[in-house]
Order: C-alpha cells, then structure tokens, then sequence
C-alpha cells in the first residue's frame, strides 16, 4: 500500500479536527519526516490530503441533507471554526454556501 494510501485511511477513520501528522505518521509506524518524504515522492503532501478529504465530507453531507445547517457542516469536514469553513468551501467552490444553496433552490 502506497504511504498516500495509508495517510487516506487515517483520515478517514478520525475526527479531522483532531488530525495531525504525527498521528497519522504514528500510525503508520514511521518518522513525521519520513512520512513526508514518501509523500513527496508521489506526489503528495499531508495538507493536500487532509484539504481532499475535507472537502470530499463536505459533498457527502451536502448530498445527503442540502439544508444541514453551516455549523454542523462546518464541524462534519474537520472544521472547528464556521468562518474558516465559509472560507475554504468558497475556495473550493467559487460561491458561498448559501449562493450554492440557491442555485440548487434550497435555501
């Protein structure tokens, strides 16, 4: 299984608000460092991960209920902070949730 791999399946096991590198390095049974390294070396970086699986729970909470309010959304992607969430997901998105909200006729 490829380190990338690996640091998915940490991160969807756990609470993202609690995840950090060296838990998920920990997990594996390697060094911080090294985990780096072999992510670098496919590609990939713990915050890409971590930004692809928030965004990835975002969809899946969206998909199964279009009114969940902000906060609880906020809290499912990993978020501890509502505003920080409004951010990322107009970064991800181009509009704000309540825009995307009303393109899609919930409000």
């Amino acid at each position: 299984m490829t380190t990338t791999r690996e640091v998915q399946r940490y991160l969807q096991s756990c609470d993202l608000s609690r995840a950090t590198r060296p838990d998920a390095a920990r997990s594996m049974g390697i060094s911080q460092n090294a985990m780096a390294k072999r992510l670098r070396k496919e590609g990939a970086s713990f915050s890409e991960l971590l930004e692809h699986e928030r965004r990835w729970r975002c969809v899946g909470g969206l998909s199964k209920n279009r009114h969940m309010e902000g906060d609880q959304l906020a809290r499912k992607c990993g978020y501890t902070h509502r505003e920080s969430f409004y951010r990322a997901f107009r970064q991800w998105y181009g509009v704000t949730l309540t825009q995307w909200r009303a393109t899609r006729g919930v409000c």
